[in-house]
């Protein structure tokens, strides 16, 4: 936490440069591949199979008059329909939250001056400022810094701060990433969706997932069931046409033994219950962007977890305080006034609004112990570097 000097003031590209390098690289913005979601999904959940086998039963049912059944099953096809519906937009959450992580303004040195644009408006070349608890806004290399330290957990998946500086190696910034402590300039090296981060979002709206076993076990089944039923309702049909010569006694007669081919049961147990499932695991915060990949859990031996932010909290937390002096330890994971000074000036010695994680786990840690703020009586009169 060392004291923050001005940094000077470099030229940047001018505007001439801008015109020309926004209309190659486009705006700082993740940019989704357009599409009618909506749309897209239904004709998804329609071409299923199973969905046309349910389609077929239903229509059978109407045309036999027995419009109860009908009914229950076309609700048995809206409900599932709606969840799958559901699931997916779920899932689209991750992709548009990319959109959320870059401060909406940034301040740049264009024509040797600074100025205030927002982030969107960024392109290669650009050098911009940024300080404490900002988020960094396309991926950048350091001109110059002064006690930089990063949260790259959003890209790396490490909860740790990493030390950032002018040295090859330690001076790669990535769009997202948040600015625990200290200042920097840097020089903007990609934007938009040819980030890392906009890869990540490009990987995940472009991801496409494989048939379970089961469905494609099922679809198996149901292709070779219509063939069935097809080539069964022309034969019963000719048969009874050729022996009775009536036209509505033999379809009825092709159309009783079509639905009883027809194992309606099947699809609507396997649908309902794979979305079921797939709407429990969402009560507990796992998303899956098909209900059928419920199925697919039954069969897992191994699951890989990314700790930080997954299975971790992403967050530290001061859980005891040894005192020498009393040779004593004291516990600051619950509530109540302390004589402590060792965390009282811990507290001082931290930033009055930290972003490091260590000094919001000892800010916690105190407010979880003291009722007052350890500032409210105290006045900054010099800040020393720490190191």
């Amino acid at each position: 936490m060392g004291k923050i000097i001005d940094i000077p003031i470099a030229q940047g590209i001018t505007q001439q440069q801008v015109a020309i390098l926004q209309k190659l690289h486009g705006k700082n913005k993740f940019q989704a591949a357009a599409q009618h979601r909506v749309l897209h999904i239904l004709g998804n959940i329609v071409r299923e199979p199973m969905f046309i086998l349910l389609m077929i039963a239903s229509l059978l049912y109407f045309i036999l008059g027995n419009t109860e059944e009908g009914l229950m099953m076309t609700g048995a096809i809206i409900i599932v329909a709606t969840i799958s519906l559901y699931q997916e937009f779920k899932s689209a959450g991750a992709i548009d939250a990319l959109k959320q992580l870059t401060e909406p303004r940034i301040t740049v040195l264009r024509d040797g001056q600074k100025s205030i644009i927002p982030v969107e408006d960024l392109v290669p070349g650009d050098v911009f400022l940024a300080e404490e608890g900002m988020k960094i806004p396309a991926d950048a290399m350091v001109l110059q810094a002064n006690d930089l330290e990063l949260n790259e957990s959003i890209i790396t998946g490490e909860s740790m701060p990493v030390e950032k500086n002018e040295l090859a190696g330690h001076n790669v910034l990535y769009q997202g990433t948040e600015i625990n402590m200290g200042k920097c300039m840097a020089r903007v090296t990609a934007t938009g969706n040819t980030t890392i981060l906009g890869k990540i979002g490009k990987s995940i709206e472009d991801y496409s997932s494989q048939k379970t076993l089961l469905q494609l076990q099922i679809n198996n089944f149901v292709r070779k069931l219509a063939l069935f039923g097809i080539t069964a309702f022309v034969i019963i049909f000719l048969v009874n046409y050729i022996h009775y010569g009536s036209f509505a006694t033999s379809l009825l007669f092709a159309l009783t033994l079509a639905m009883a081919a027809v194992p309606e049961e099947i699809p609507v147990a396997f649908s309902s219950f794979m979305a079921l499932g797939a709407y429990k695991m969402s009560r507990f915060g796992i998303i899956s962007r098909q209900p059928q990949v419920i199925e697919n859990l039954g069969s897992v031996n191994v699951l890989c977890l990314d700790k930080t932010g997954t299975i971790t909290e992403n967050k530290m937390q001061l859980k005891e305080i040894y005192d020498f002096r009393h040779n004593k330890h004291i516990d600051c994971t619950s509530s109540g006034s302390t004589d402590n000074t060792t965390l009282i000036y811990a507290m001082l010695a931290s930033e009055h609004n930290p972003y490091d994680a260590m000094e919001k786990a000892i800010w916690d840690a105190y407010n979880l112990v003291n009722e007052e703020n350890g500032y409210s009586n105290m006045k900054m009169v010099y800040e020393y570097p720490l190191g």
